[in-house]
C-alpha cells in the first residue's frame, strides 16, 4: 500500500463505516446493478414493469449493495491493519 493510499484510507475510516457502505455499496454498486439488471437484462420493456417488480428489484439490489459494502469495508480494514503493522515494525 502506497503512502497516498494509506492516508486516503485513514480519512475514509475516520468518516465511518456507515458512510462507506452507503456510498460504495448501496449507491456505488447496488443502484447501478439495479438499473442494469432491471432495465437492460430483463425480458420486458419499461412500460411492462410493474411497481411491485421495481420495488422488489430495488430492495434486492439495495440489500446486495449493503452486503457488498460491508465486505469491501472488512477487506479494506484488514489490508489497512496489515499495512499498519508492517509500518510499525
Amino acid at each position: 500500500m502506497k503512502d497516498k493510499q494509506f492516508a486516503k484510507w485513514q480519512q475514509t475510516m475516520a468518516k465511518g463505516q456507515a458512510r462507506f457502505v452507503l456510498l460504495h455499496g448501496v449507491i456505488g454498486w447496488g443502484f447501478p446493478m439495479f438499473v442494469f439488471m432491471t432495465f437492460f437484462f430483463g425480458d420486458h420493456t419499461l412500460a411492462s414493469i410493474s411497481t411491485t417488480q421495481l420495488l422488489t428489484s430495488l430492495v434486492i439490489w439495495g440489500i446486495g449493495g449493503l452486503g457488498f459494502g460491508v465486505l469491501m469495508w472488512r477487506f479494506s480494514v484488514s489490508a489497512f491493519n496489515k499495512e499498519l503493522k508492517k509500518r510499525q515494525s
